[in-house]
């Protein structure tokens, strides 16, 4: 086909023709080249253009109804006005495409790129554009009714105000889309991608599919949310940019990504919602409560509600608040103790039920700010502004209305100002009987000639408040900081100020009649002319007070301390307190003080150095932080009294009565304490290094945090003592601590040296003592039961009624020790050395004692059944009647005691005996049975021990001259050094015997079997 110049063919080259209103109808062109070709006005429907290059075409007002464009390039082509119903524009190019009043209803976009592409207000009814790429597309008031659009591509497309009834967009990418204004009713968008999609103002029905998420942003945006509850919802990455969702319930919603700029958020709920990098710009956040929402970095947030947002989650801390703007802010149960406030704009604010104790609130606006139920106990409410809007508690009020206009003469009887600060206020004159100022801050304040009779003023802070000619009578200051205070001329009677600070007050001239002084601090207080008469003034410190002309008439001056104060003629004291007075007041002087009566005396930092108080009485005194340097105290009772923090530095202490003494912190460095009583005694952080503590007791003493390094122990009682990580002692008195509070299983004890100490009645059950060195230990009734006690040193230790039980004291050095009525059954002995040791009521029973000393060991009473005792020696033991012993062993220890010369012994049982150095001169011993006896050493002369059985007995240095051995058995007998001079040993057998050194001159050995086996002709 041709038209003019122009052949009309599949795949011909048209670029740049002009055929301009030509009849094209269902003409087949297909894959042309026609690049800005001219068909404006042509008429094309039904033609075959698929695949042809129409880049920079002119097709404006040309008819392509029904016409196969798929494939096409229509890149920067001109299709204004253009028809295009039914046509087929399959994977067409489109990109710059210029469509302004074209027809694209019922048209064909599957995969068509129309990137940016201008299609405001065109008509594009029931077209199928799936998975087009229409990003960044401009749809404003296109007419999409009906349309396909799954899968397309519709990120950052502007579909403001389009039609899109009936279309479909399932699985479309809407991401950053603008749907404002648009119709979507009936519309399918079900698992769309939506993230930031604009919907405000768009229209839907109930027959809209939408994921639950993005209906809600929907609604949101379109009819606010105020008042509703959306608590956990996820709303992340969501465009609510303006939505109003004042009062709104969001806790623990999820708003990550999402944009709430401009949104209308009063007092709405954010606790615990998730806002990380959510833009907040211009948000409306007054009262909303911010409390523990999760911010980051990333989230745009005003400052000042950022400054809410740290204050309400993280506190007060670190947060400089003074003078900041933090009106309307939701603070509401925040602790916001000591808060600096000053100058800050709170005007309705939410302070509801928070913490502000302590807080500095002066000259705050809190106008229409809501306290209700805060704690305002301690916070400073000094001209802070104050309308009739702002929600208070009556009480705070009236403390703010004191605190910022005062309150001289007025009527305040029964009125509760406890925990108020009234700092410097004025209440001159004024009437507060009764009423209750405790925990107040008066520092500074005014009270003169005020009338608090009965008023309780416990714990109150009054540092230089004037309270001079005021009536006080009953009043209640106890625990109250009233130091530098003007009680002068007040009336104090029956007042209770116990544990009260008036150091340095002025109370010239007050009445304290009766009144309750217990541990009050009047140090440098001017008392003079003050009246205590009947008061009771139990440790109370007066030290370097002045108490000139003072009346202490019926006062009760238990523990009073008045050092270095300054008394008169005038000053009045009873005469059961003058002596410890005296001293206290005038110091010691060059007196003997030896013997002085001084219980219940006060004398803190009193110096007493290099005093002689020898057998004083110091019983329940006050001597804390007194100076006792190198005094002499020897003997004194100073049995439940206070030496906190006192230097007793070289002082001697020896036999002193410390019982229950309270030495918290004293310093007993280089202290002579030998046989001091220091039982239940406080002595926590004390200096005792270098101490003398021998024979001391410390039983349940409190020694946790002491320096003992140094210390010499020996013979101390420490059972029950507390000790800590931080107490200071040397390694064998630790262990010992270890054992007598039960932790020895858990303690090396091996190889210790716990010489002099005492152990008495301890729980050592089962403990590993091997090689520890006990000698003079006190362990009276201790139990030793299973314990390993081998080759310990017992010398003179104290055992009596002891446990061992099973016990393993093998070649244990008990010499001279004390174990009357102690369990031994059981024990092992063996090698043992018990010379000299009381073991009188001992209970041996089955012990083995083999090879024991048991030298002039006191056996009376004593239990040895079944014991053994072979080769033990009880050479000069001493039994009696009541001595429990096996026939054999009894009669070893007579011959072992006695000796046997020229006894008859003739076939004895006297296997395993020790019978070292024995007398058997002339004795008869034939068919005696020895084997393995201990004879060293023994005077044997003319003894006859004929057919006797001496297998293995030891007769090494034994005197046997004369002595008759005819077919005796002395194999492997030991006789180096032996006298056998004429001795018969005729048929004896000496195989295995050693005869080294052996003397035998004229020694009868005919028949004898000599000790290689060979036999004596």
């Amino acid at each position: 086909m041709r038209i003019g110049r122009y052949r009309i063919v599949p795949g011909g080259d048209l670029s740049r023709a002009n055929l301009e209103g030509a009849e094209l109808r269902s003409v087949d062109i297909r894959r042309a080249q026609m690049r800005g070709i001219n068909l404006r006005a042509a008429k094309l429907s039904g033609a075959n253009l698929a695949g042809c290059n129409l880049l920079s075409a002119k097709l404006s007002g040309a008819d392509l109804t029904g016409a196969d464009m798929s494939g096409c390039q229509l890149m920067d082509a001109d299709l204004r006005g253009a028809r295009l119903e039914w046509a087929d524009l399959t994977g067409a190019k489109m990109r710059g495409v210029t469509l302004t009043m074209a027809t694209l209803a019922i048209a064909t976009l599957r995969d068509a790129d129309l990137f940016e592409a201008d299609l405001s207000g065109l008509n594009l009814h029931g077209a199928d554009l799936t998975n087009a790429n229409m990003e960044g597309a401009n749809l404003t008031g296109a007419d999409l009714g009906g349309v396909n659009m799954t899968r397309t591509n519709l990120r950052g497309a502007n579909l403001q105000d389009a039609d899109l009834t009936g279309a479909k967009l399932n699985l479309a990418m809407l991401q950053h889309a603008n749907l404002s204004g648009a119709i979507i009713n009936g519309a399918s968008l079900r698992l769309a991608e939506m993230d930031f999609v604009r919907l405000h103002g768009a229209q839907l029905n109930a027959d809209s599919v939408l994921d639950t998420k993005w209906k809600l942003a929907w609604r949101l945006v379109t009819d606010g949310a105020e008042g509703l509850n959306l608590t956990g919802v996820d709303l992340s990455n969501a465009d609510l940019t303006g939505a109003m969702l004042h009062d709104a319930t969001l806790r623990d919603a999820d708003f990550s990504n999402s944009m709430l700029c401009d949104a209308d958020m009063r007092g709405t709920d954010f606790r615990g919602a998730c806002l990380f990098d959510t833009d907040l710009t211009g948000a409306r956040l007054n009262l909303s409560a911010l409390a523990g929402a999760r911010i980051n970095a990333g989230t745009k947030l005003d400052g000042k509600w950022r400054t809410v947002w740290k204050i309400s989650t993280e506190g007060i801390g670190g947060i400089s608040a003074r003078g900041i703007d933090l009106s309307q802010a939701s603070l509401r149960g925040v602790d916001l103790s000591a808060a600096d406030f000053i100058a800050t704009d709170l005007r309705e604010a939410d302070l509801s039920e928070s913490n502000l104790r302590g807080a500095a609130l002066m000259k705050s606006n809190l106008e229409g700010a809501d306290l209700a139920d805060a704690e305002l106990e301690g916070a400073l409410l000094h001209w802070a502004k104050l309308d009739k809007f702002t929600r208070i508690h009556p009480k705070w009020r009236k403390v703010w209305q004191l605190a910022s206009f005062g309150g001289s003469e007025a009527d305040l009887r029964d009125i509760d100002l406890s925990n108020a600060y009234l700092f410097v206020c004025n209440l001159r004159k004024a009437q507060l009987q009764r009423a209750n100022l405790s925990g107040a801050n008066l520092k500074g304040a005014d009270l003169s000639r005020a009338m608090l009779d009965e008023a309780n003023l416990a714990g109150v802070f009054g540092a230089n408040a004037n309270f001079s000619h005021a009536g006080l009578g009953f009043a209640n200051f106890s625990g109250a900081d009233l130091s530098a205070a003007n009680f002068s001329n007040a009336s104090m009677v029956m007042a209770n100020l116990s544990n009260a600070n008036f150091s340095g007050a002025n109370l010239s001239g007050a009445n304290l009649s009766q009144a309750n002084l217990v541990g009050a601090d009047f140090s440098g207080a001017n008392l003079s002319g003050a009246v205590f008469s009947g008061a009771n003034l139990t440790d109370a410190s007066l030290m370097q007070a002045n108490v000139s002309d003072a009346v202490f008439g019926g006062a009760n001056l238990i523990r009073c301390s008045m050092t270095e104060a300054i008394s008169s003629k005038g000053t009045q004291f009873d005469r059961r307190w003058r002596s410890g007075l005296d001293l206290a007041i005038h110091g010691p002087g060059p007196r003997d003080l030896r013997g002085s009566k001084l219980l219940l005396a006060g004398l803190r930092n009193i110096n007493l150095a290099g005093a002689r108080l020898s057998k004083s009485d110091f019983h329940e005194a006050d001597l804390s932080g007194a100076n006792l340097e190198d005094a002499q105290v020897d003997g004194c009772g100073i049995n439940k009294a206070r030496l906190r923090g006192a230097n007793l530095r070289n002082a001697n202490l020896e036999g002193t009565l410390l019982k229950g003494t309270d030495l918290t912190g004293a310093n007993l460095s280089g202290a002579n304490l030998a046989g001091a009583f220091l039982s239940d005694a406080n002595l926590s952080g004390a200096d005792l290094r270098n101490a003398d503590l021998r024979r001391a007791n410390l039983r349940r003493a409190n020694l946790t945090g002491a320096n003992l390094l140094g210390a010499n122990l020996h013979g101390t009682e420490v059972f029950g003592a507390q000790l800590s990580a931080a107490t200071q002692i040397e390694t064998k008195w630790a262990a010992i601590w270890s054992v007598q509070q039960g932790r020895g299983a858990t303690t090396d004890l091996q190889g210790k040296d716990f010489s002099d100490t005492t152990l008495s009645r301890l729980d050592m059950q089962g403990l590993n003592f091997s090689g520890t060195n006990f000698a003079n230990a006190k362990m009276t009734g201790c139990n030793l039961s299973h314990a390993v006690l081998a080759g310990t040193q017992l010398q003179a230790a104290q055992l009596a009624g002891a446990d061992l039980r099973d016990a393993d004291l093998s070649g244990a050095d008990l010499m001279g020790a004390q174990l009357t009525k102690a369990q031994l059954d059981r024990c092992r002995l063996e090698g043992a050395d018990l010379s000299d040791a009381m073991l009188s009521g001992a209970s041996f029973l089955k012990a083995d004692l083999s090879g024991a000393q048991l030298l002039r060991a006191d056996l009376s009473g004593a239990i040895l059944l079944q014991a053994q005792l072979a080769r033990a020696s009880l050479q000069g033991a001493i039994l009696d009647a009541n001595t429990q012993l096996d026939p054999k062993w009894r009669l070893v220890w007579e011959l072992a005691t006695n000796g046997g010369a020229w006894r008859n012994l003739a076939g004895k049982d006297l296997s395993l005996a020790g019978l070292r150095r024995a007398n058997f001169t002339g004795a008869k011993l034939a068919q005696a049975n020895l084997k393995q006896a201990d004879l060293s050493e023994a005077q044997a002369m003319k003894a006859d021990f004929s057919g006797a059985n001496l297998n293995g007995a030891n007769l090494q240095g034994a005197t046997l001259t004369a002595a008759k051995f005819s077919s005796a058995d002395l194999q492997g007998a030991n006789l180096e050094n032996a006298d056998l001079s004429g001795a018969d040993l005729r048929g004896a057998n000496l195989f295995g015997a050693r005869l080294e050194n052996a003397v035998m001159l004229e020694t009868n050995l005919s028949g004898a079997i000599m000790p290689d086996g060979s036999r004596e002709d």
